[in-house]
């Protein structure tokens, strides 16, 4: 597994429904005929079933039920070695009232199942707050000799 990169930020869009991502269900769910393309991302599919699948197969994102959400961000995590925080993109693909349930299920079912994740970067802060004040003492006392130093250089050269 690779290095932490504890202060990196990973961007995903994730839609999940108790229901899954079947045709039928995210039809249901999302608003397509709002969403115009995705250049950026290049996300291919003719249907609506076409698109879900490639976003899901090739890890764009996810649409799907919370399982997969964490399944999918488990596999950021292995694939990345562990990161900071979690970008979720939001898409006009559903009512704000099926987005909305759709953030309710991200945060109790899939970020909830992660929060133990941030042990190493708390108990790094930890120890960084421990021994801060013994590095600042050493940096302003650089400052403080390197500023003296000057001043009797200018004084010097009158």
């Amino acid at each position: 597994m690779r290095q932490p990169v504890a202060a990196a930020a990973l961007t995903s869009f994730v839609t999940v429904s108790s229901a899954g991502p079947s045709v039928r269900a995210m039809s249901a769910f999302m608003a397509p005929q709002q969403t115009a393309a995705f250049p950026q991302m290049g996300v291919r599919g003719d249907t609506l079933a076409e698109t879900v699948s490639f976003i899901n197969d090739f890890g764009v994102g996810v649409i799907g039920t919370p399982e997969q959400a964490r399944d999918q961000v488990a596999r950021l995590v292995e694939q990345s070695g562990g990161f900071g925080t979690l970008l979720l993109m939001g898409h006009d693909w559903a009512t704000p009232e099926r987005t909305r349930r759709s953030d309710e299920l991200v945060a109790e079912e899939v970020a909830a199942h992660f929060q133990s994740q941030a042990t190493a970067t708390v108990e790094t802060a930890a120890l960084a707050g421990k021994v801060r004040e013994g590095h600042n003492g050493g940096k302003l006392a650089a400052i403080a000799h390197m500023t003296e130093k000057y001043q009797a250089e200018v004084t010097a050269k009158g």
